[in-house]
């Protein structure tokens, strides 16, 4: 419209004018007086902190020329004692001393005489500076408290013979508390200016002066990293930049009283014509917002009115389109809170997966409130156990994946399906059911399956043996008593391997409650629950650690009972000394007897821990095994013993799994069989 273009026209002019007539030209001359105040106190800041430096590397300097001094290292001597005197006397340290290369003080000057006896012969090995030095350096020390409850800074050097070597340190203290110190930077302090030096948050110089407010700078100080900080007070600089604006305004008022006339005929222009363009611009502003009561009240000329008919008919129809969304997302968001299962929002985002929201049941299982899970990772949420992938971005689909839950590592079957729309971020719900008790009982249902398959081929094959051996000898036992011996046998066979059978299938492959438990309590309550025909134990090293007691006991009976059975050697390649039965206490303990009647003298089954710290071992110096024969140890009904059952093993390896423990056959280190347990849990 012309009268628009007209409005427009007289609105650049105002702003023209009233920028760069009448602010522009004072706006420029303020902020170069504050940027020169700003530079001046920067720069006051670096010269202070250069002179702190300077002033520390002269001390440093006069400290490593007086550590070169010979007299320095003739120590206990009036040689040594003069020049450290005179030390003091040509420089501006508060004390000097001399350590020796032990740490011992030798001497100190500038103390009181009882101070100094009190002092020498003190060990200050394990001072910072004295270590510094004695490695060959010159060190500055971070300013720290000394006894005297002053706050010093020392810097030593290390003495050196002819030769080089380091044979003691030479160290001076500058007191910081003392204004000695800072004496050439206090005439930097004004009444308009102070000045501070601190050290890791400790103030070391602090001005006279507090400002309200202030131009402030820093700087560090090169050599020890103090920090310097200067503070110009603001109110010199406000004072001048006031009387600068009067003067200026003084300049420009006939310039300002023409740019007030043009500003009135603009805002008559505005009034009139453009105010009810700003009202339409606000009402689409508040449309986006989704405020849909707002109400523009165009009024004037036939345009404006038909403009205001048409976004009266807009805001309306954008009112009914949110209702019905609203009901839609209403709706949605009670059947999402009200699903029983753990349930996630998510979007895919460039780096993966993000929880938008979550319901009640998924709080609950994995103990993460909304405030904690809205915003992160929803792999790391869920936490897949084994890095098992989740169905994100696939659609509608299913998949079993583990997950660590608040409580436990559960199964869950995870369901997605896709929310977004068409050029909307891939957005997804998961509904995860917890199927660890099903899973539980699938599991428990294929281990009870498989015991009732070795229930069903022990009955059929290996039982049938014995009884008909018995049923043969026990005929023939009706004309001779001496094959009622072979009935007998046969029969105490059948009984053993019938008690090893209903063992194996009571072996779950879980356990319940574990305590601590004593390997070397519980491996000797095994080794007397058996006839270990005369062999040694010895049980180098005893630990605590956690397991089911009553279970652990029957591992260790059958480790035990395997290497009686196997292990022996031939009887002519024993000694007669090797002859003792006993339970070897390698660590102190008390050893006990053997039963009576042992009959493999000289084999000993050792019991111990393994080098790693990981677990425990137990090994025999028997025969061993050919290695080939490792592989079949724990299957079920292998032996190579004629008399053997075949399953003491594989009771073993039941127990073992049941804690979580890993077991493997090996050489022993004395030529006999080895077997050890990993991932056993010690606290």
């Amino acid at each position: 419209m012309k009268q628009t273009r007209q409005f427009a026209l007289v609105m650049v002019v105002v702003t023209l004018v009233l920028g760069s007539v009448v602010f522009a030209g004072f706006e420029s001359q303020r902020q170069q007086t504050i940027e020169r105040e700003r530079v001046e106190t920067q720069e006051t800041a670096r010269i202070v902190a250069e002179r702190i430096d300077y002033m520390l590397e002269e001390r440093t300097r006069q400290v490593r020329i007086a550590a070169k001094d010979p007299s320095m290292r003739a120590f206990g001597t009036d040689e040594q004692r003069r020049a450290l005197q005179d030390f003091m006397n040509e420089t501006e340290f508060d004390t000097a001393a001399i350590i020796a290369e032990n740490g011992s003080k030798v001497d100190i000057r500038g103390v009181g005489q009882d101070t100094r006896h009190s002092l020498v012969g003190r060990d200050y090995s394990q001072r910072d500076y004295v270590q510094h030095a004695l490695d060959g350096e010159v060190y500055v020390t971070d300013p720290f408290v000394a006894d005297s409850g002053k706050q010093i800074v020392v810097i030593s050097a290390p003495i050196r013979a002819d030769d080089g070597e380091v044979v003691g340190v030479f160290g001076a203290s500058i007191v910081l508390n003392d204004e000695a110190f800072f004496s050439n930077i206090q005439r930097f302090d004004t009444d308009t200016q102070s000045v501070f030096v601190s050290a890791d948050g400790n103030h070391l110089y602090e001005g006279t002066e507090r400002f309200n407010r202030s131009i402030t700078a820093t700087e560090t100080v090169d050599s020890t990293g103090w920090t310097v900080r200067v503070e110009r007070s603001r109110e010199p600089l406000e004072s001048e930049l006031e009387s600068n604006l009067g003067s200026f305004l003084l300049k420009e008022g006939v310039v300002l009283f023409v740019v007030i006339v043009l500003g009135g005929v603009g805002a008559w222009t505005y009034q009139t014509h453009l105010k009810q363009a700003r009202r339409l611009l606000a009402g689409f502003d508040e449309l986006e917002e989704g405020n849909y009561d707002y109400d523009a009240a165009l009024g004037g000329s036939e345009e404006w009115r038909r403009i205001d008919d048409g976004f009266t008919d807009l805001r309306e129809a954008l009112a009914d389109r949110e209702r019905e969304l609203r009901r839609e997302r209403d709706r949605f968001a009670a059947l999402f809170e009200n699903v029983p299962d753990p349930a996630v929002i998510y979007v895919t985002e460039d780096d993966g997966a993000v929880v938008e929201q979550v319901n009640p049941a998924f709080e609950a299982e994995f103990g993460y409130d909304p405030g904690e899970a809205v915003g992160a990772s929803l792999v790391e949420l869920l936490s897949p156990v084994d890095d098992d992938p989740l169905p994100v971005g696939d659609g509608s689909t299913a998949m079993e994946v583990q997950c660590e839950t608040a409580s436990e590592t559960a199964d869950f079957l995870v369901r997605s399906a896709t929310l977004g729309g068409d050029g909307d971020p891939a957005t997804g719900c998961l509904i995860c059911t917890n199927i660890t008790e099903q899973k539980r009982r699938e599991r428990e249902l294929a281990r009870q399956n498989e015991r009732l398959d070795e229930f069903a081929s022990v009955v059929s094959h290996d039982l049938r043996g014995p009884l008909t051996i018995a049923r043969g000898n026990a005929e023939l036992a009706r004309d001779d008593d001496e094959y009622l011996d072979d009935v007998l046998a046969a029969l105490e066979r059948m009984e053993r391997l019938v008690d090893e059978i209903l063992e194996l299938a009571r072996q779950g492959r879980t356990v319940g409650e574990t305590t601590e438990v004593s390997l070397r309590r519980t491996a000797t309550l095994a080794w007397g629950n058996l006839d270990t025909a005369g062999a040694d134990l010895d049980i180098v090293e005893d630990v605590d650690f956690y397991a089911d007691d009553g279970r652990v006991g029957g591992l260790f009976e059958n480790l035990f009972r395997n290497a009686v059975e196997h292990g022996a050697l031939d009887a002519d390649a024993r000694s007669d000394e090797d002859a003792a039965p006993a339970v070897a206490a390698t660590d102190g303990a008390v050893a006990e007897e053997a039963p009576d009647g042992a009959d493999t003298p000289g084999l000993t089954v050792e019991v111990g821990l393994l080098d790693d710290g990981d677990g425990f071992y137990v090994e025999d110096d028997g025969v061993g095994l050919p290695d080939e024969e490792y592989d079949r140890l724990f299957e079920h009904g292998y032996t190579t013993n004629p008399d053997g059952t075949g399953f003491g093993l594989a009771i073993v390896e039941s127990i073992a799994d049941a804690h979580g423990w890993e077991v493997r056959a090996c050489d022993g280190t004395a030529g006999g069989a080895r077997f050890e347990f990993r991932g056993v849990r010690f606290e």
